[in-house]
């Protein structure tokens, strides 16, 4: 095992720091932060193996300008030569986004309307160079735009959702998951931000889901727009399952709340 400590991760003022733990010779990797203060700065979200090195996907959270020169890593308490750059002006590490709208009935009205809101501001505020795709879930689960950084063909579709019956979640979390991709050394940071109001109306199992979200790779986020702890028991195991992390709300204004950290997220992104 390669024991890393990356040091700093620096705004303007001042200095963030997060301790790095566990770097595997196969590209996994996980982090315990040295503190619970420094748990809240910095987070690797994404490692992946490269010639003789390994790229790490850092968040750096805030708003202040992020100064590269003074991202430092140590292995073994020793300096290493270290490189970074906005995830923003870097193809090293690929990042792909799904978002995944409940399209039943039951989101007709205001629901419906402000997620188209919330969707198309996250359009507009994600990093051109994030591939995004849409796709609906209702009697069927449909992807009306693979992932790509086509942003207009993102926004035709989204203006253009309609509603029909019935809500097919866990099939449409299971094509949110293909759609983002397979898993693979090269295969980046893959994310999928799931929408939905209602419970799962098909025969699909929630263990199925769970299991196929957990071997999948891809982090779930969720934004869920059920009232009750009984209604979001499933979409709590599915954000456990994809270490995401959900939003529980009645009010439909929230969204473009919701979405637009999501966004903010991949745009305080940087690859050391």
């Amino acid at each position: 095992m390669i024991r890393s400590s990356l040091r700093r991760l620096a705004a303007q003022s001042p200095a963030l720091a997060l301790v790095v733990l566990g770097t595997l010779l196969s590209g996994a990797l996980w982090t315990v932060p040295a503190s619970a203060a420094e748990a809240e700065t910095a987070s690797i979200d994404h490692a992946q193996p490269a010639d003789g090195a390994v790229r790490l996907l850092v968040t750096v959270p805030g708003t202040e300008a992020i100064d590269l020169d003074e991202v430092a890593v140590t292995i073994g308490g020793k300096d290493v030569a270290t490189e970074s750059d906005t995830a923003s002006d870097s193809d090293d590490v690929q990042r792909t986004s799904i978002l995944a709208i409940d399209t039943s009935n039951s989101m007709r009205g205001t629901r419906i309307a402000e997620a188209k809101k919330a969707a198309a501001a996250y359009l507009g505020a994600v990093p051109a160079n994030v591939k995004v795709g849409v796709l609906t879930f209702d009697t069927d689960v449909e992807v009306v735009v693979p992932a790509g950084t086509d942003r207009d063909a993102a926004r035709e579709a989204i203006a253009g959702l309609t509603l029909t019956q019935d809500t097919a979640l866990y099939d449409g979390v299971l094509g949110a998951l293909r759609a983002a991709g397979p898993n693979g050394a090269t295969a980046g940071q893959r994310k999928v931000l799931l929408l939905s109001d209602g419970k799962d109306t098909t025969k699909t199992t929630l263990t199925s889901v769970v299991d196929a979200v957990k071997k999948s790779g891809v982090t779930v986020d969720v934004v869920s727009l059920q009232q009750g702890d009984e209604a979001n028991a499933p979409l709590n195991a599915i954000t456990a399952a994809g270490k995401g992390t959900m939003l529980n709300t009645a009010d439909p204004t929230a969204l473009s709340e919701a979405f637009a950290a999501e966004a903010d997220d991949l745009a305080r992104q940087i690859v050391v």
